[in-house]
């Protein structure tokens, strides 16, 4: 590998060579190019939305997309964002954007102003955009339409596209240059499932019985559920030997098992008036032999979390009204049951505290010692361990990228590495409308699904089980991603320098939004998926099942 990059570094250094003859020898490209004239300096305007419910997130995401697309052509400049912003404050709002657009171009000296509206119908999608020549006070207009936001994405390359061909109207290269563009290397990683990544349509494997979750075959695909899940755990609660599954959606918990190739439920138990559902979790904390499930909800901007437990005959909520929202965690050889407070202001707070069952209620066992490096929560890292056996953390930042901490001594948490792929992914969301006032807004919280720091094949090494996903709609230009077109789970290994991918699994056809690992009866390591499919929160009604298969390892 390393020998595989120095050729590589080599052969690019010497087309950059190349290039720098070839410009030497015929003159100086300035000569036709569109750095012959000054720069044009544009600004993009936020979008208008047209669209029934909560779209405003289209507004900044569309005008990003734009503003990207326009800043990297050589001969455009792109009016700074606070320097716009504060044109726009000076000159107020109004139904009509026509002058508001003439108002910025004059009073920040621009050559173009892009801006114009989006609008939605249904599937239908449309944007409108103009294109004002400040100096020539002259307004072109351009139009693109799709169907469903994965159209947007496509829609503002076209638009884009004619909005550069107008400024640059000879600056357009030829077709073919397009097309003999070198394509761009991309690595190889061993693969334990080598099949093609498409979406599971069929079995994967012939069918095996597992004792450890009730119907854990090599493969099984359980029905359709009507809505959005979020979450699950397994885990034996009536203590018969077997595990059930404690499926979490935003109201309820749906307690089911797997037998016979079919999706029994066994009970479904719904929260309190107003409490919105975000993640399960099981462990014994007062080492009775039976595990307890607790259950993570928000009411009012604040925590309010309960257990499920077994009483011989039924499943029914036991510790109520539990301010905190809980997670399990391995520590030091241990399992452990930690919480972190909701409010508000700024979501997640607090630093975490450990806790345990006893009798009839929770008690804190004070803070987890080890602690998060800044702007963490609960639901956001995992403890690893390095190859020296120094302790380690990984975790998502608020960009999904992976980002591997080092504690050393008392400088606490230091960043060791980041990834340049995205992982991770959530359509769990804590959402607060605040409208009491006429400038009505939204803040939204995402609940991140959980990863692990597993020895998944027995062979005395760990490593990190984690999911990914493709979004839909914007994509990663939108604030908050709604829908996501398929997902994969991988696992990755630390070597000190790099995360190295060991395996991946087939992508499913939807979003994963939760997952466990486990091993069967045989030594059969069964991955458990929960997976939405439909539009998300955005369009059509969303769908749920459970799948498993197991791995090839």
């Amino acid at each position: 590998m390393i020998k595989l990059r120095i050729r590589l570094a080599l052969y690019t250094a010497f087309a950059v060579l190349l290039l720098a003859l070839t410009l030497f020898a015929t003159g100086s490209v300035r000569a036709q190019g569109v750095d012959s004239v000054a720069k044009k300096r544009l600004a993009v305007l936020p979008w208008k939305v047209n669209a029934p419910g909560s779209m405003d997130f289209l507004s900044g995401a569309l005008s990003e997309m734009l503003t990207s697309r326009l800043g990297s052509a050589e001969g455009v400049t792109i009016v700074r964002s606070d320097r716009l912003k504060g044109a726009l404050g000076s000159l107020g709002s109004g139904s009509d954007i026509d002058p508001v657009a003439a108002g910025v171009g004059k009073k920040l000296g621009l050559d173009y102003v892009l801006y114009g509206s989006i609008t939605l119908l249904g599937e239908s999608v449309s944007l409108d955009a103009k294109l004002l020549d400040v100096k020539e006070a002259k307004v072109g207009t351009y139009f693109s339409s799709g169907r469903g936001l994965d159209s947007v994405v496509s829609m503002a390359d076209t638009v884009a596209g004619r909005v550069n061909g107008s400024i640059f109207p000879k600056a357009a290269l030829p077709a073919a240059t397009a097309a003999e563009a070198p394509k761009s290397v991309v690595p190889l990683s061993p693969q334990v499932l080598q099949a093609p990544s498409t979406p599971v349509t069929g079995a994967l494997l012939e069918p095996v019985l597992s004792t450890a979750v009730k119907g854990g075959e090599k493969f099984w695909k359980g029905p359709f559920m009507k809505g959005l899940y979020s979450a699950m755990v397994a885990t034996d609660l009536d203590r018969d030997g077997v595990k059930e599954l404690f499926l979490l959606k935003e109201s309820s918990v749906t307690v089911a098992a797997v037998s016979e190739g079919r999706l029994e439920t066994i009970a479904e138990l719904h929260s309190g008036e107003g409490i919105q559902l975000v993640a399960i979790d099981a462990i014994d904390t007062d080492r009775d032999g039976v595990p307890e499930v607790y259950v993570s909800g928000v009411r009012d901007s604040s925590a309010d979390s309960f257990t499920i437990e077994f009483d011989g005959s039924e499943y029914g909520v036991a510790l109520k009204r539990l301010r905190r929202l809980f997670k399990v965690i391995d520590y030091d050889g241990r399992s452990l049951l930690v919480g972190q407070g909701y409010r508000e202001a700024d979501g997640f707070y607090g630093e975490l505290r450990r806790y345990e069952k006893e009798g009839a209620g929770l008690v804190d066992k004070g803070r987890f010692e080890a602690g998060l490096p800044d702007d963490l929560n609960i639901y956001r890292f995992t403890l690893i361990s390095s190859v020296a056996g120094e302790q380690m953390l990984a975790a998502l930042n608020h960009r999904n990228r992976l980002v591997l901490y080092t504690r050393t001594g008392t400088k606490g948490w230091q960043r060791e590495w980041k990834s340049s792929e995205y992982y991770g992914g959530t359509l769990n969301y804590v959402e607060t409308v605040n409208d009491e006032s006429d400038d009505s807004f939204s803040t939204v919280v995402p609940v991140e699904g959980r990863f692990f720091y597993v020895d998944i094949d027995s062979n005395g090494s760990k490593e990190l089980i984690i999911k990914t996903g493709s979004p839909g709609g914007l994509g990663r230009y939108a604030d908050v991603v709604r829908s996501y077109k398929d997902g994969t789970v991988l696992s990755l290994s630390w070597d000190g320098q790099f995360l190295n991918e060991q395996w991946r699994t087939k992508k499913v056809s939807g979003h994963i939004a939760d997952f466990f690992v486990e091993h069967a009866d045989g030594g059969a390591v069964m991955l458990w998926m929960l997976v939405n499919e439909g539009g998300g929160a955005l369009f059509g009604k969303p769908k749920s099942y459970v799948l498993s298969y197991q791995l090839p390892l």
